[in-house]
């Protein structure tokens, strides 16, 4: 990537723009990219963790990109949100059922991140009169639940938006997030080097010529797939 490829502040919020900025976020990336954060922001925990870059990515994106408008579905301890929240005109909703969640976010004193203690199927109906820039999925890592959030709530990303997914490569039997990866249908990137875990980027499309299956479809798509990468029982 030469300089004249590379993104530039208040540039757009693309898909290429995204996937730039992670490639520049690359082990041993020729052009690399500046930890601007600042000290309050990498205090948070495993905000400077060796493995865990993407909240870098996060911050980076929304403030090159600023002011975007994002969801996210896992709040944790509100690291992530409060990343693509600080500094920022940007509006950011997370979701967890967990109350402590709630709790730490609050504790953050961010006036821009509204969090929300609500199971996030339920809580879908609440914005679904809102639209957003990117899209977080970072709940519960199965392919029932991963998929059935990426179906839900990606009617509420703006067209050509982002939707981003940790973890998929998570250990686990029957491969489940990567089986998810796999089938969808949409634009997609694999940054792994973003996290230890795995990182996807992903552009909505509304373009007829893109079906997303439903929950039912891809259920019975995936289960094969699910079971043909099963490890099998030792006897």
């Amino acid at each position: 990537m030469n300089h004249d490829e590379l993104p530039r502040r208040h540039d757009p919020l693309t898909f290429g723009n995204a996937i730039a900025v992670a490639e520049l976020m690359r082990p041993n990336a020729a052009v690399g990219l500046l930890d601007e954060r600042p000290p309050e922001l990498r205090a948070l925990r495993d905000a400077d963790h060796p493995t865990c870059p993407y909240y870098r990515f996060l911050y980076a994106i929304s403030h090159l990109f600023a002011p975007i408008d994002a969801i996210e579905i896992g709040t944790y301890v509100g690291t992530s949100a409060a990343h693509l929240a600080h500094g920022t005109a940007g509006k950011v909703v997370t979701i967890d059922s967990n109350p402590d969640a709630k709790a730490q976010v609050d504790a953050l004193g961010m006036a821009n991140i509204t969090a929300v203690t609500m199971d996030s199927t339920d809580a879908k109906e609440k914005w679904w009169d809102a639209r957003f820039d990117v899209l977080f999925i970072d709940g519960n890592h199965t392919f029932n639940q991963a998929w059935g959030e990426y179906f839900l709530y990606r009617q509420l990303v703006l067209d050509g938006g982002l939707i981003l997914f940790d973890d998929v490569n998570l250990e686990m039997d029957g491969d489940e997030m990567n089986v998810m990866w796999d089938l969808i249908p949409e634009p997609k990137h694999r940054a792994d080097w973003l996290h230890a875990t795995g990182f996807g980027i992903v552009q909505k499309v509304d373009k007829i010529s893109v079906s997303v299956p439903s929950w039912a479809q891809a259920m019975k798509i995936a289960k094969p797939m699910i079971e043909a990468r099963r490890k099998p029982n030792p006897r």
